[in-house]
């Protein structure tokens, strides 16, 4: 499998903004501004080395400064999709070797080893992976990927999310089956609902969308229309105040991503005229050759993390006021650097 910095690594195994009416808040240019003292925490992100073929996880502060690497993988293995426990204190991640075998590994970002947590995936199993936390941070989730897989399309007879605990234990069935694939759920911080992302196949063509539930699987809903091709949710880690309950995501990525933004809405929106009236873009990339794609909020739900591909191959990360003010680089590598993780 090749890497691909916009889409999840394994994600893919398995209109206009106009046009659907967003509302925009004003366009705002990068600036000096410093996240606040409250959000200092040390981002996590993934590093990429061309002369190895391989990514590893690096943890910095979040104005670039004393980075060093918490992963060494060796060459052409790929570490990818950081995500943060609900404290902060370890990591979750995907690691892919050049076999296209994945495991799930987990280190703490003060550093020391890595752990790889037991999924016992077995055939006809093909992969776990895609992996994120529970608010407890005593369990986590992820994706199984069941084979055999369609000659035509390439896709698993199922892809749906389970969770269970750190040591390999209580596993369950997350998903509500049916003929679609879910993956990347992030719970809110309360833990009283959870979004993540669908895709299905609409006229043949393979489209994503956010949506949320209660954790008992009850109560789904879409939150965003299939031709917005939705991707990577994030829940606001604030549990009062303004962005409580907000979602992050990124717009037209998927299984053929085209130039997007960073975008918030309300999980609390009934319906997805609703959540599309209610959303409003953070990053306004329209006009120009960039490219802003997975975001991760700050620990105090006031900014977001998140990478940028400037249109010429560079990839870098940055942090941005929700308000779409305040635009700041963090990472200056001629490597690509992505996928950050400040919260869960």
């Amino acid at each position: 499998m090749s890497i691909s910095l916009r889409q999840p690594v394994i994600g893919l195994v398995i209109a206009t903004l106009s046009a659907v009416g967003f509302c925009t808040a004003s366009p705002a240019g990068a600036t000096k501004g410093h996240p606040r003292a409250a959000d200092i925490r040390p981002l996590v992100w993934v590093q990429y080395d061309p002369t190895t073929d391989a990514a590893g996880l690096v943890v910095g502060d979040v104005d670039g400064s004393h980075q060093r690497k918490l992963t060494n993988p060796g060459p052409g293995i790929r570490d990818s999709e950081p995500v943060r426990s609900p404290d902060g204190e370890r990591v979750l991640f995907n690691r892919e070797r050049p076999d296209g075998t994945v495991q799930i590994g987990i280190v703490k970002v003060r550093g020391g080893p890595v752990r790889f947590v037991e999924t016992g995936c077995q055939d006809p199993c093909f992969t776990d992976h895609g992996p994120g936390w529970t608010p407890d941070g005593n369990h986590l989730t992820f994706v199984r990927v069941m084979g055999p897989f369609d000659p035509v399309t390439g896709d698993a007879k199922s892809a749906l999310q389970y969770t269970e605990r750190l040591d390999g234990s209580s596993l369950r069935l997350l998903s509500v089956p049916g003929d679609y694939e879910d993956n990347a759920v992030r719970f809110a911080p309360d833990g009283s609902f959870l979004v993540f992302v669908r895709d299905q196949r609409i006229d043949g063509a393979l489209h994503f969308a956010v949506f949320a539930m209660r954790p008992d699987s009850t109560h789904v809903r879409q939150l965003t229309p299939w031709n917005l091709d939705a991707d990577r949710p994030s829940v606001s880690p604030a549990r009062s105040g303004p962005t409580a309950g907000l979602v992050s995501f990124e717009t037209h990525g998927g299984a053929s991503p085209t130039q997007g933004d960073i975008a918030l809405l309300p999980a609390t929106c009934a319906t997805i005229a609703a959540c599309t009236d209610a959303t409003r873009l953070v990053t306004h990339n329209g006009g120009t050759a960039k490219t802003s794609y997975a975001a991760s909020w700050s620990p105090n739900g006031h900014h977001l993390a998140f990478a940028q591909e400037d249109g010429t191959g560079n990839v870098d990360i940055f942090t941005i006021r929700l308000d779409g003010r305040d635009q700041r680089e963090v990472t200056h590598s001629p490597a690509p650097e992505y996928s950050p993780a400040w919260s869960q």
